[in-house]
């Protein structure tokens, strides 16, 4: 954040103290000052820019692998995003305020500070922990399958066979293979009955998007 300064001027003359107060609009200002001791003096003051550190109070989360989105809480970040680093690595920034940054974790990082620099100066530094990247066991990944399919399987149903249905019940069964969960074949199959096992323009169809439709409904009904 850049604040500009007020200079005030104080000159003494003949036994006097003239006093020049400077707008802090002022790039530069000659003042001038008439005295029966002097005829004329002139103070020339530039303007003084300063720039206040940035100051980080907060990291959410304090670890995490690459990628990670990470909120900085804090003050003087200014309202022109500056550059945010881990262990000196360049984040990518995904938003910028006065007072909240939100970064990810960048690729290549290791354990370290966090540091804001804004205008050439540097935050103090707050430690971020990387922690390596885990991969879901294969238990995780089918709970989660199972949530997406019973979801869609209550509240949808079957529809033609034309091929965003095809792509939705290739999935399907798919997950019947990774889960073996029988309602999920079953879908698939009050599906094909629904759709007398035929394409959509018949089973001769030369049109790629109604023999796709095909794939799954041959491949366990059949």
């Amino acid at each position: 954040m850049r604040k500009r300064a007020v200079a005030v001027c104080v000159l003494s003359l003949a036994g006097y103290s003239l006093f020049a107060n400077l707008s802090a609009r002022a790039q530069s200002t000659i003042v001038e000052i008439n005295s029966t001791a002097s005829a004329v003096n002139s103070i020339v003051v530039a303007d003084v820019a300063t720039t206040t550190k940035p100051e980080i109070t907060r990291l959410y989360p304090t670890e995490g692998p690459e990628g990670t989105l990470v909120t900085l809480a804090g003050a003087n970040f200014g309202s022109v995003a500056g550059t945010v680093t881990l262990s000196g690595i360049a984040a990518l920034v995904v938003n910028w305020s006065s007072s909240t940054i939100m970064v990810a974790v960048p690729s290549g990082a290791t354990s370290g500070n966090v540091v804001v620099t804004v205008g050439g100066v540097a935050s103090n530094g707050v430690h971020f922990t990387v922690e390596p990247l885990q991969l879901p066991s294969r238990a995780q990944v089918l709970t989660a399958i199972e949530k997406v399919n019973n979801y869609w399987i209550a509240h949808n149903k079957p529809g033609n066979a034309d091929w965003d249905q095809a792509t939705y019940f290739t999935g399907d069964l798919v997950a019947y293979d990774a889960t073996g969960q029988a309602d999920y074949l079953s879908f698939a199959k009050s599906w094909a009955s629904q759709n007398n096992y035929s394409l959509i323009g018949g089973n001769t169809t030369t049109f790629a998007d109604y023999q796709a439709a095909g794939r799954c409904t041959f491949a366990y009904t059949s």
